[in-house]
């Protein structure tokens, strides 16, 4: 047995061995990358190429110097954090088309960063045009997402005056189909033998990429077109949950919850995750009260501009919930007896219900079943007995007021806390599998732009998914646009049949 396993491990360093010579690259040889300048023979694979968020600013670090490292690294996490709330907050008062220019910004950031490992990792090999082709993969992915949906559900009214904007819609798919297939045989040109290997894996790195960052930021956009709530509420809800739970797992942690990212703990994820469902019913009350959020991103032809006032949709309108039943047997559980005195006016409204305590003489609580009783006729001046649920005399009622967003943004912050956090440790395992800290420097204290929003891409699928399978409502306003795009003939003809029929139906008079 030893002999064999001698033998095996004789014939792996032979593998690995041989695999360390392939990569070594003689300069101007035939496999070197067409958009990348020649790479010296002996230099080394690089392991280490991202350094991460350490690098910081020489004016903060001399500033913090006199900090341990763990305050220092403290104290730059939550500036950087207030300049990137601060900065969030004044796109949002710019407006809806501000936050999609600012997502299409930070994925084609994100997407750089995840590129440049894939290149990091396999630059020695010299693979052709890797890059290149990504970039034209990513143009492509853009144009399919954007092109079609958005242009054509939501800017239809102005792209439709256009003939050649027209057109590029009518043939959309087509055109990006074709764009895909040129940069596929471009693919298949550039295949070099030896390395057949390592660019199939990066064709396919590019793909995954393309995946999870163009999908997921094209249902960002599509979120934000069904209001801003649902944007700005899911995106809060991960800074929320990232804060907090950094925040209780700094002062309190000391559990460890998953071997994946070593310093998050027990107590930072459940502190975080009772923060965010507080503090999303929070904000979600307050967002509901203002039209510029909850309305639906439309854009007006008569006003020649996006409208943000609406007829608020009925979740956004505040709305009274009957308590459930085991709430209000709590409630009746207690009750209290009183002897006291009725006024005049009590007097003459004999079966009036309670409505509030008398000057009490003495009280007494025990458990009834009845949650309400009403007064027996009694005299002015006399004495009476009487129960009264106690609930009626804290001023407590058997319903509550409230928007049903409210209720929704509980199922967001439980999805943002329990599994979003998942995002973020599927990320630290790609980091660990490329012996990486951060996927860049960007932000000091946090590390790239794909480690502060790993997470969010994750939430904006939930988002989506949500919206379309409980929130959604067909709009007129969304078939219209459809019609917008018809030609002159087919909408008169649509005008004619829509009248017959309502005329048939008896909902037009003839």
């Amino acid at each position: 047995m030893n002999a064999e396993a001698e033998a095996e491990n004789e014939l792996r360093r032979r593998q690995l061995d041989t695999e360390e010579r392939a990569e070594q690259i003689v300069p101007g040889s035939e496999i070197d990358s067409d958009d990348d300048p020649p790479l010296q023979a002996t230099e080394p694979r690089p392991r280490h190429s991202l350094k991460g968020a350490e690098q910081e600013t020489t004016f903060l670090h001399t500033v913090l110097s006199p900090l341990p490292k763990r305050w220092r690294n403290w104290v730059i996490r939550g500036i950087f954090t207030w300049l990137m709330i601060g900065l969030f907050c004044l796109i949002i008062y710019v407006g809806p088309l501000a936050l999609m220019f600012t997502t299409l910004l930070v994925q084609v950031w994100c997407f750089k960063e995840i590129i440049n490992i894939g290149y990091s990792v396999y630059r020695m090999h010299g693979l052709s045009w890797f890059r290149s082709l990504s970039w034209w993969f990513l143009i492509t992915s853009n144009y399919f997402f954007y092109g079609e949906s958005l242009v054509a559900d939501y800017f239809s009214v102005i792209f439709s005056k256009s003939d050649i904007m027209r057109w590029l819609i009518a043939y959309h798919r087509f055109t990006s189909f074709t764009m895909y297939i040129v940069g596929f045989v471009w693919f298949v040109l550039s295949l070099k033998k030896r390395y057949y290997m390592r660019q199939f894996s990066l064709f396919a790195w590019t793909h995954v990429a393309l995946l999870i960052v163009v999908t997921q930021s094209y249902l960002i956009i599509i979120n934000i077109f069904h209001g801003m709530i649902w944007f700005i509420v899911p995106v809060s809800m991960i800074v929320i949950n990232d804060v907090m739970a950094y925040m209780f797992g700094f002062f309190f942690g000391k559990t460890p919850l998953i071997q994946l990212s070593p310093k998050k703990t027990w107590e930072g994820f459940i502190g975080g995750g009772i923060s965010t469902v507080v503090l999303g019913m929070v904000l979600s009350y307050v967002m509901c009260q203002y039209p510029f959020f909850v309305c639906p991103v439309e854009y007006s032809e008569s006003e020649d501009n996006f409208n943000y006032t609406c007829d608020p949709s009925p979740i956004f309108r505040p709305q009274e919930y009957s308590l459930p039943e085991t709430l209000a047997n709590l409630s009746a559980l207690s009750v209290v007896s009183h002897r006291g005195r009725v006024t005049q006016k009590e007097r003459k409204s004999p079966k009036r219900k309670y409505s509030g305590p008398p000057v009490y003489d003495q009280l007494q609580v025990r458990p009834i079943i009845a949650v309400e009783r009403t007064k027996a006729t009694v005299e002015e001046n006399t004495a009476w007995d009487g129960e009264m649920p106690l609930y009626s005399l804290l001023g407590w009622k058997k319903t509550i007021t409230m928007y049903p967003f409210v209720l929704h943004s509980v199922a967001l912050s439980l999805f943002s806390s329990v599994i979003g956090p998942f995002g973020g440790f599927f990320a630290s395992g790609f980091k660990r599998a490329f012996k990486i800290k951060d996927f860049g420097d960007v932000i000091p204290g946090h590390g790239g732009m794909m480690d502060r929003f790993d997470c969010q891409y994750l939430m904006a699928t939930f988002v989506n998914v949500y919206i379309m399978t409980f929130i959604l409502e067909t709009s007129p306003q969304k078939l219209l646009q459809k019609v917008y795009m018809l030609k002159p003939e087919q909408q008169l003809q649509l005008y004619n049949m829509l009248q017959d029929s309502l005329i048939a139906r008896g909902i037009l008079q003839p």
